[in-house]
C-alpha cells in the first residue's frame, strides 16, 4: 500500500461568513488516500486542523473511511488551550471508534513548563469513556539552549494503580561540525545526517 496525498486545502473556509471572516477560525485540511498497487483506494483519512487568532493549533479533527466506501467509520477530535505566551496547558481528546457519536476513549494531557529548558506532560487515559483512568504516564522532555530536544523520559502506568510498569529514556545528541544527530533509546542507537538548518534529512 501506498499512501498518497489527494487534497491539501489552506484556509479552508467555512460556509458561514461571521466565523470566515473571524482569524480565530483559520482551518486548514488534508485528505489522504491509500492506494493498492491496482490504483484502487483502500482508505481515506479526513483531517481539519483550527488555529487561534496568535497561530496556535486549538482543534483537530480527523476522520477514517476505513473502506473508501463514503461512510465515516472512526473519528478522532481534539481540543488544545495555551497560555499568553503560547505554551500548551491542556489537551482533550476522544475517540470514537465506531463513528456513532459516543466517544470511546478519553485521554487527557496536561502541560507543565518545569524550567526555561524542561518541561512535563502527565497523560490520563479512559479507555471505556466510563469516568475510570485506565492508564497515566508521564513525559518529561529537556531541550538544549537552541532549542533542540535532548532528552525524554517517559513513565508508564499500564494500570493506574500508581506503580510505574514501565520506564524509557531516550536521547539525543548534536554534533553540527559533522552534521549529525545520534538519537540513543536503550540498545537502538541511530545517527541521522542534518541540513544546514539542523534538520535531519535521512539516517546513517
Amino acid at each position: 500500500m501506498k499512501t498518497r496525498l489527494a487534497v491539501s486545502l489552506l484556509a479552508l473556509l467555512l460556509p458561514l461568513p461571521a466565523l470566515a471572516q473571524n482569524p480565530a477560525f483559520l482551518w486548514t485540511g488534508s485528505v489522504h488516500e491509500d492506494v493498492g498497487e491496482d490504483g484502487t483506494v483502500g482508505s481515506i483519512v479526513t483531517t481539519t486542523n483550527r488555529y487561534d487568532d496568535r497561530g496556535n493549533l486549538v482543534q483537530i479533527v480527523t476522520h477514517w473511511d476505513l473502506d473508501a466506501n463514503g461512510t465515516v467509520d472512526r473519528v478522532y477530535m481534539d481540543a488544545r488551550t495555551y497560555d499568553k505566551q503560547g505554551n500548551p496547558l491542556l489537551t482533550v481528546a476522544e475517540t470514537d471508534f465506531d463513528a456513532d457519536g459516543t466517544a470511546d476513549e478519553l485521554t487527557t494531557i496536561t502541560y507543565t513548563n518545569l524550567n526555561h529548558n524542561q518541561t512535563s506532560e502527565f497523560i490520563s487515559v479512559d479507555r471505556g469513556a466510563d469516568g475510570t483512568v485506565d492508564l497515566t504516564a508521564t513525559r518529561t522532555r529537556t531541550f538544549d539552549n537552541r532549542g533542540n530536544l535532548v532528552q525524554q523520559v517517559s513513565e508508564y502506568d499500564s494500570d493506574a494503580d500508581g506503580i510505574v510498569d514501565h520506564r524509557s529514556v531516550e536521547t539525543w545528541t548534536y554534533d553540527y561540525r559533522n552534521n549529525q544527530m545520534i538519537y540513543l533509546s536503550g540498545a537502538t542507537k541511530t545517527t541521522y545526517a542534518l541540513n544546514h538548518r539542523g534538520d535531519r534529512i535521512f539516517s546513517i
